[in-house]
């Protein structure tokens, strides 16, 4: 009985509360006021809004004193060891029309390639051939480290760590425990655009989901 009575003394408290305080506001708008100043300050504040609030003379005539000139870049200026380079052959950035800030070319396995490569480092298409050529048998460690520009160990453990996905005949590409007779292996980005196989339907991203949980499956 307790726990009715207070559920129905909370009903009658909380009804149509937000009106009611809204009402008592604008009823009660008039009483309440900011707390009064302290003596001691009232004088204080009111002196300087006063100075802040009047004209000065002084700050016009300093204002009217500035002129602004405007000259060419002066050599004398710029740090020393820096010269002043009135033209330049470096390109402009370019602003291309969609999402990606660079056309297609530009891009490889969704990574923008590079003006250069310093040596010891490698670019998508790079490390995917090196891996192929590996997987293939068509070269050893030393060649290929020698090939690519690269550390004999850093080359091992590109090799001991990544490889490529091996497509069969279907033309779905399955792990590389999935041995076949003619080795063909996955060296192109995978897209996203519509196929008509009948077999697994749907895109390669699909056929391919398809065909690794029916791998795991086994």
């Amino acid at each position: 009985m307790g726990k009715v009575m207070s559920m129905a003394r909370r009903f009658i408290i909380n009804y149509n509360v937000e009106e009611r305080a809204i009402k008592y506001l604008e009823v009660n708008k008039n009483v309440f006021k900011a707390p009064p100043k302290h003596p001691g300050t009232v004088s204080i504040v009111d002196e300087r809004y006063e100075k802040l609030s009047a004209h000065n003379p002084e700050l016009d005539k300093n204002v009217n004193s500035l002129g602004i000139v405007a000259k060419s870049l002066n050599k004398g200026i710029l740090p020393e060891g820096m010269e002043y380079v009135s033209k330049t052959t470096r390109k402009l950035p370019q602003k291309y029309a969609g999402i990606y800030p660079y056309p297609p070319p530009s891009e490889d396995f969704g990574f923008v390639v590079p003006e250069s490569v310093p040596e010891g480092r490698l670019t998508m298409r790079q490390a995917v051939k090196l891996i192929a050529t590996h997987q293939k048998s068509a070269a050893d460690i030393d060649s290929l480290s020698e090939l690519f520009s690269l550390d004999k160990e850093k080359t091992k453990q590109i090799l001991d760590y990544f490889s490529l996905f091996e497509v069969p005949d279907k033309g779905i590409w399955t792990p590389p425990s999935m041995q076949q007779s003619e080795l063909k292996l996955l060296d192109e980005a995978v897209s996203y655009e519509q196929n008509d196989l009948e077999d697994l339907g749907g895109n390669e991203y699909i056929q391919r989901k398809t065909v690794l949980r029916q791998l795991n499956r086994k």
